[in-house]
């Protein structure tokens, strides 16, 4: 799963290149999607708004459910399998990075 503010970065996973090489600390490893969910709405979101100086309701209460319609995570992307047309590499890195 993956989320972006714009969709560009989320369209670029699932079409584009020929080659994708996503790394991910293990901190973003999660149990299922509802985790994932979870994870995004209450950990990532509140931390990036903060980050970016972005006025969300979730910026200031770390709960993005209560967030206008106008949320930081308009896009969303859920990969069961690699695209058809892309090559995809995910390097797994044994500490935390980002959020």
């Amino acid at each position: 799963m993956n989320i972006d503010g714009a969709g560009n970065r989320v369209n670029s996973i699932t079409f584009g290149p020929g080659k994708v090489i996503l790394v991910s600390g293990f901190n973003k490893l999660v149990e299922d999607i509802q985790e994932a969910i979870k994870r995004i709405k209450n950990v990532v979101t509140p931390m990036n708004a903060r980050r970016l100086k972005i006025d969300v309701p979730c910026a200031k209460t770390e709960n993005v459910r209560i967030a206008t319609p106008s949320t930081v995570v308009p896009a969303m992307v859920i990969l069961e399998r690699k695209p058809l047309l892309t090559e995809l590499l995910v390097i797994l890195v044994g500490e935390e990075l980002g959020y």
